[in-house]
């Protein structure tokens, strides 16, 4: 009888230990999806939030690189026109607001269509052409002067709709009638300046 007692004491307290493993087994199981579920949340939060801030950073940098005229650029205007002119024999000179203060009424032609023309520090401004530069080479002369003369060649440098743009002028009649340039080397190193990637012409 003692013998039978001892055999059902051991069988129940194996029952029980293998019971306890499998409730530690299904604890340590529920633990570590948990755990993995945790781990995969944040990593997805994280890759979300760095996909989000990706194009702000991008936008930001762009930009940057696009933002409006600045001195920084008009000195890469002056270095790339003083390379180029002897190119095309020739010496051009800055023409700032002091001489040729405003674009009169009778000025204000673009490609033979009547629009609106100004000064502009930065590039913007209420006009359709809005000028932040000029420059000026006077025909027939041996000396030249920061002035527009009766023969000459007359850059303008502007932003079109925020887009930078040469307009030139050869007009000999009073007005200045401007045509947008033909000369690849002067609009492309204008365009790549406005764009904040400097001086191209080699």
């Amino acid at each position: 009888m003692r013998k039978i007692f001892l055999t059902s004491l051991i069988m129940a307290s194996a029952v029980t230990l293998a019971a306890c493993g499998k409730e530690h087994y299904r604890a340590e199981q529920a633990s570590s999806s948990t755990s993995s579920a945790v781990t995969s949340a944040a990593t997805n939060h994280s890759t979300q939030a760095a996909s989000s801030s990706a194009p702000a950073q991008s936008t930001t940098s762009s930009k940057v690189a696009t933002s409006a005229w600045n001195d920084q650029k008009a000195a890469q205007l002056r270095t790339f026109m003083d390379r180029w002119a002897p190119t095309m024999h020739q010496a051009y000179l800055p023409i700032s607001r002091t001489t040729f203060p405003e674009f009169l009424p009778e000025n204000n032609t673009v490609n033979g269509a009547t629009t609106t023309m100004q000064w502009s520090a930065d590039g913007t401004g209420a006009s359709s052409y809005n000028v932040v530069a000029m420059y000026n080479y006077n025909k027939r002369v041996d000396t030249q002067v920061a002035q527009i003369g009766e023969f000459h060649i007359t850059y303008a440098f502007a932003y079109h709709q925020g887009e930078p743009v040469v307009l030139v002028s050869q007009a000999t009649n009073g007005g200045m009638f401007w045509q947008t340039t033909q000369n690849q080397d002067v609009s492309r190193n204008f365009a790549s300046i406005a764009r904040g990637q400097g001086v191209i012409f080699k």
